[in-house]
């Protein structure tokens, strides 16, 4: 993450809300949540969303600490450039990656 904001292209204390095209939970104060606050465990969600899909917001973020794999999925949706990382990481091996999102990040490669 720490090369992206040397690139320029992520800000630790920009709000996330404002890299993605929709609200990624229904709640105003996920426009508070930063790079900075997910790295710190302070964004305010749980460790993972509940078995129904939601995913409240427990505290204002920035608030306390609350250990949150969540807060690190919602960064990784703000980055503009996962396939391009990816490219980085497995290129050398011959790999691609063959989606964009979470759930599709994963690589491939002929044989």
């Amino acid at each position: 993450m720490l090369k992206l904001v040397d690139q320029g292209k992520l800000d630790l204390d920009t709000p996330l809300s404002s890299y993605l095209p929709k609200p990624y939970v229904p709640d105003e104060r996920v426009g508070k949540i930063t790079a900075r606050l997910v790295l710190s465990h302070r964004t305010g969600f749980p460790n993972w969303r509940g078995d129904d899909g939601s995913l409240p917001i427990y505290f204002s973020p920035g608030e306390r600490f609350s250990y949150s794999g969540e807060g690190y999925i919602y960064r990784k949706r703000g980055r503009a450039d996962r396939r391009e990382t990816a490219g980085r990481l497995y290129g050398r091996s011959g790999f691609q990656a063959v989606g964009d999102d979470e759930q599709q990040l994963c690589v491939e490669t002929e044989l």
